[in-house]
């Protein structure tokens, strides 16, 4: 088992958590599902045998793949971004929505890296299981007004459509692309799409890539019923977690 996952401790935010935290992190949907409401449900996706969109299609010739990182283990994406800079939380359970919010045993890591190729400010990478399932490229560098087909390109993304957009939040732009609109398959499982940015600062700018697969049989087997100990606050139409004002790195 990698070092980084010897870590129990919750590590302390930096001064803009509570904003993070209050917009909460966005789950993981079915492989069909559509945004989070309230209520921890998710809105019904198109029936089956619906007319989807086209696929999906993901560059490899970008500074940062997208292959290199979801669905890897910690020594993989490490080789790529090099040793984490700070350790985010950890805890004994993992969220998904299929739709309906359910808890499942697993372990759960979240890390942050600084990006050596200078495409963002930083990148923060969750561990389910020892595997990437949420990328989040935060700050793409660079001058003039942000657009979210910026962000897609510098992930090496082309998606089949726009994407939803909403504002959670005052100054706060977010799109959104679900799986039927994503059609997003890496390594064999659905993702969806997310990128925000605040007060049209691009240094506060985010793109992220969540794993939005049906649990697996040995997953729905790990089911808990009850809340875990440190649990996802349920998803609410603020949508994902706020991008951070860029603070400066360093070690902790």
């Amino acid at each position: 088992m990698p070092a980084m996952f010897a870590t129990t401790q919750i590590r302390a935010r930096r001064p803009l958590a509570a904003a993070v935290l209050a917009l909460s992190l966005a789950g993981c949907l079915g492989p069909r599902g559509g945004a989070p409401t309230g209520d921890g449900e998710a809105a019904p996706g198109p029936a089956a045998g619906a007319p989807t969109a086209g696929e999906a299609t993901v560059s490899d010739d970008v500074p940062l793949p997208l292959r290199r990182f979801l669905g890897q283990p910690p020594a993989d994406v490490e080789a790529l971004l090099g040793e984490p800079v700070s350790k985010g939380m950890v805890r004994g359970s993992c969220v998904r929505f299929v739709p309906k919010r359910v808890f499942f045993d697993c372990k759960h890591v979240e890390q942050t890296y600084a990006d050596k190729t200078g495409t963002f400010r930083e990148v923060r990478v969750e561990f389910d299981d020892g595997l990437a399932s949420r990328v989040s490229f935060d700050g793409l560098t660079g001058d003039g007004p942000f657009s979210p087909e910026e962000g897609l390109k510098a992930v090496g993304l082309t998606l089949p459509g726009p994407g939803d957009l909403s504002s959670p939040a005052e100054g706060v732009q977010l799109w959104t692309w679900f799986n039927d609109k994503a059609r997003l398959l890496l390594h064999g499982k659905e993702h969806r799409v997310e990128i925000s940015i605040v007060q049209g600062d691009r240094a506060r700018s985010r793109i992220d890539v969540i794993e939005n697969h049906a649990l697996t049989d040995d997953q729905k087997a790990r089911i808990v019923e009850t809340k875990p100990k440190n649990p996802v606050p349920a998803p609410t139409p603020s949508g994902p977690r706020t991008p951070v004002a860029n603070v400066p790195l360093a070690p902790e």
